[in-house]
């Protein structure tokens, strides 16, 4: 994501590893909480490369709802 988490982990490893690296967002097209735009902003900045992963948002919670069981 483009969250300060993922964020701090992603620079952390760009700093330790000089290998080239790739990112994975889950990706929300249209939706107003996608990180997709910042994460990817982030990679190009540490010269990774982002691998946006498209989901559909009214396809998760039934998803979700799998994985925890």
């Amino acid at each position: 994501s483009g969250g300060v988490d993922s964020s701090s982990i992603a620079c952390l490893l760009r700093t330790f590893c000089r290998d080239p690296l790739e990112t994975f967002t889950a990706s929300f097209p249209g939706e107003s909480f996608d990180e997709a735009p910042a994460a990817a902003r982030l990679a190009e900045s540490l010269g990774l490369h982002a691998n946006p992963v498209p989901v559909e948002a009214r396809e998760l919670l039934p998803a979700l709802r799998e994985i925890v069981r």
